[in-house]
């Protein structure tokens, strides 16, 4: 894991999205006691997300979206 720091949001033109605690069954591990049933993981994610150079939007489609993250993360688990 990367364990530099981020840059500062407010210097770069960008800003962090977390998505925290995010709890999700998961068939994993490698014993035999833990093969066919599933296991909760915990996942964190921190993302530094830049902001758009030009005048703001109240368009969806122009917004970061952790909707898409959890999704995303779901579908891998």
């Amino acid at each position: 894991m990367d364990e530099r720091p981020l840059p500062d949001p407010g210097s770069r033109g960008s800003c962090r999205l977390f998505v925290r605690d995010l709890v999700l069954e998961a068939r994993i591990g490698i014993h035999a006691h833990e093969k066919g049933r599933t296991q909760r993981v915990r996942i964190n994610l921190d993302l530094l997300v830049d902001q758009p150079t030009g005048p703001l939007s109240d368009d969806i489609a122009d917004v970061v979206s952790y909707e898409l993250l959890v999704d995303a993360a779901r579908r891998r688990v």
